[in-house]
This record gives C-alpha cells, sequence and structure tokens, in this order.
C-alpha cells in the first residue's frame, strides 16, 4: 500500500501526505486503528509519508501504545509533548513543501 501512495504522491507531484482518518490508516496499515473512540471521524495518531520516510507522529500519551501495537509500518516517531499541538508539529514538518491530507490538518489541501 505504501507504494502505491509513493506512486500517486509522484503522479501528482505532491512532496507527502498526511494520513489522519481511521478508515485510511486501517488501509494503509492493513487493519490498525489509529483511535480511542470509536465514534470520531479521525484517530490520535498520524502517518506522514514522503517517497524517503514514513513518520508515527501522536502526543505523548498516546504514541508509546501507537508505536508498540498500531504501528506495522515500522515508521519512525514523533512524541508531541502534553503542552503541545500535533496540528502545530505536522505544520512545522510540511511547511515549505507541497503536503495534503485526509483530513486538511495543518494547513495542508485536503485530498479526501
Amino acid at each position: 500500500m505504501v507504494e502505491r501512495i509513493r506512486k500517486w504522491l509522484l503522479d501528482k507531484q505532491y512532496d507527502g501526505v498526511v494520513l489522519g482518518r481511521r478508515d485510511n490508516f486501517a488501509w494503509i496499515t492493513g487493519g490498525s486503528q489509529n483511535h480511542v473512540l470509536s465514534s470520531t471521524e479521525t484517530g490520535v495518531a498520524y502517518y506522514i509519508i514522503t517517497q524517503k520516510d514514513i513518520v508515527l507522529i501522536a502526543d505523548c500519551s498516546d504514541l508509546a501504545r501507537m508505536e508498540k501495537e498500531q504501528n506495522p509500518l515500522g515508521a519512525k516517531t514523533i512524541e508531541v509533548p502534553w503542552y503541545g499541538s500535533v496540528d502545530k508539529q505536522i505544520e512545522e514538518l510540511t511547511s515549505g513543501k507541497v503536503f495534503v491530507s485526509d483530513i486538511g490538518i495543518a494547513g495542508c489541501a485536503n485530498v479526501q
């Protein structure tokens, strides 16, 4: 699935994509879950996929569990402190590049 995403990024000339929707997270991982509450459209962790890297980002209360239990892609991880903002951290990582997202997070265009 990751290679399919990377081909799509290349075809569309995007530098990367941020995946946070529960359905897309499950699709890219083959069934893993990034949510705590089943009533939300988005989860607590996000995959950032580029041609070279895969990063899993979440706040400090969720990252350890996500890394251990829900990271079959073996992504590098970024922990956002409890006082920080995941949105802001993603914005810093994607700034100056052409990133899209499935939820429009951090100013990325929504391509869902």
